[in-house]
């Protein structure tokens, strides 16, 4: 509770009850009056009020207008004078509300105050200053509306709000549809700015960070190609705080730019973000500080980039990545989470790289140096791999009829056990081996033969059926190609008769 300012007692006595020729007397009791009745105390009482009056005049270079606080509304929803102090009709509104603005800083001792923007669109022609602990918000979130209508503004960004030292809050803001890239919306260059609550309908670049910290909380974007971009040139050492934001297609959710050479850079606290659109909210973090100290969890982004191109000293204490769901979209394939050379300190755990229409892990890819990389749905480049399911191998047979059995193991741990795998040969590996070439009745390798045989020899010969043996008589000369007996003992007569003719 504050003191009081003024210290002494306004007693409420003096007399009121005089009467015609009652005589005054230094005090009442000499002519039989009261105290009060006499002229000393009279003094006494009006020096007592003006010392007063006096501590109340003092007391004011005390009194502090924190809590400032300007009303401002708009024609265009039948606002009247009577309703605000600031009165805007549509045109350069701007300058209606920058007066109210202007309007919390006139103490030299000013600690700012708010601007309420009562229901109503707010139109922007021109830039508009939020400083000094000034706190510029609407009455509700849903109905106040701040318009853009010029390229123009602060800066080469030419950002249509400046935020040195300020907040944000409880409004739509609906940029220009066409800007160019150059062109953003807010620009944040001083220390503990705060953007909250804000819906961004329809926009292409929303917040340009160039000085200072940041606390971005709690806000929508319907679409935007750059959500929030961080010229960490500037910043020294400062937290950029992004946290329970929404975002249906933003192309680049946060993107910052290298940093200095000199590793002064900006650190980040990035969490619950949540993104809708498949493929969108990509995250590219360059020049972060190398304290360390930087925390990305819990977040649903498209792809994560950690990179340190200046070649600066690479940050060397704890960072942590986890709880992240990342979706690039597409087919499954390729990086959604890279860390780039000369990066290290990071440790990059339980993080889900599933595309979930294909069923398909995305892949963590690793440059730098001294990272940890575990547990994440697919677990590439891990210390310690996931679990996977041992390999079944596979078995062929060439034409040579040589069987070999192979398997292809995918990277990670194996629990114990044995995989075995069958093979039904067929004609698919030899075009010979069919059942017409197996004997009827036999079975090879699971093929049962169909080939019909004819058993050798005869089963009958001269009236004799079974087993027939050869037996004298069966076979004639000219039947087995032997001369006769009358040629035999023609030849030997003939034989003799020229061996007696010779001895003679």
């Amino acid at each position: 509770m504050a003191e009081k300012p003024i210290k002494d007692t306004l007693p409420a006595d003096l007399p009121e009850n005089w009467q015609a020729e009652q005589t005054v007397a230094p005090t009442g009791e000499e002519v039989g009056l009261t105290h009060q009745h006499g002229y000393n105390y009279l003094m006494e009482t009006v020096n007592r009020t003006q010392r007063s009056l006096n501590q109340i005049n003092d007391a004011f270079e005390t009194i502090s207008t924190g809590a400032a606080r300007c009303v401002v509304g708009t024609t265009w929803n039948n606002w009247t004078k009577a309703d605000c102090d600031y009165l805007c009709t549509g045109n350069n509104d701007q300058e209606v509300i920058q007066a109210a603005l202007n309007s919390l800083q006139q103490s030299p001792k000013s600690l700012g105050g708010e601007v309420i923007l009562l229901p109503g669109t707010y139109f922007l022609d021109g830039p508009l200053l939020i400083k000094d602990y000034t706190w510029l918000h609407g009455l509700t979130t849903d109905n106040v509306i701040l318009q853009r209508r010029s390229a123009d503004g602060y800066g080469e960004q030419k950002c249509i709000i400046c935020m040195t030292t300020a907040m944000l809050s409880n409004l739509k803001f609906r940029g220009l549809a066409d800007s160019p890239e150059d062109v953003f919306d807010i620009l944040v260059k001083g220390n503990l700015c705060i953007i909250q609550n804000i819906t961004f309908l329809p926009t292409q670049q929303s917040i340009y960070i160039a000085e200072g910290p940041a606390r971005i909380i709690n806000n929508k974007w319907g679409s935007a190609n750059v959500a929030i971009y961080s010229g960490s040139t500037s910043i020294s050492n400062g937290y950029l705080v992004v946290q329970n934001n929404e975002y249906v297609a933003a192309n680049k959710f946060i993107d910052t730019s290298p940093g200095r050479p000199s590793g002064s850079g900006i650190r980040v606290a990035i969490t619950g973000n949540v993104g809708y659109g498949g493929g969108y909210g990509a995250v590219r973090l360059d020049g972060l500080a190398s304290g360390g100290g930087n925390v990305i969890q819990g977040n649903i982004f498209s792809t994560i980039t950690i990179l340190n191109t200046s070649g600066r000293k690479p940050v060397n204490l704890g960072n942590i990545i986890s709880g992240n769901i990342l979706n690039r979209g597409g087919d499954g394939d390729g990086v959604v989470l890279t860390l780039g050379e000369n990066t290290s300190g990071w440790f990059v755990t339980g993080n889900i790289l599933l595309e979930v229409d294909e069923g398909k892990n995305y892949l963590i890819e690793d440059l730098g140096k001294g990272n940890i990389v575990r547990f994440n749905s697919d677990d590439t480049g891990g210390s310690a791999p996931a679990a996977v399911q041992q390999a079944t191998p596979m078995i062929s047979v060439s034409a040579d009829g040589t069987v070999t059995a192979s398997a292809v193991q995918r990277a990670g741990y194996v629990a114990a056990g044995t995989k075995s795998a069958s093979l039904n040969l067929s004609s698919a590996q030899d075009p010979d081996f069919v059942p017409e070439n197996i004997r009827d009745g036999v079975s090879v390798f699971g093929v049962t033969g169909r080939l019909q045989s004819t058993a050798a020899g005869v089963e009958s010969f001269h009236g004799r059926t079974g087993a027939v043996m050869p037996e004298h008589g069966d076979y004639s000369a000219p039947m087995v190609g032997a001369a006769t007996m009358e040629e035999v003992n023609a030849a030997i007569q003939a034989a003799v008769l020229s061996s007696w003719e010779a001895s003679y």
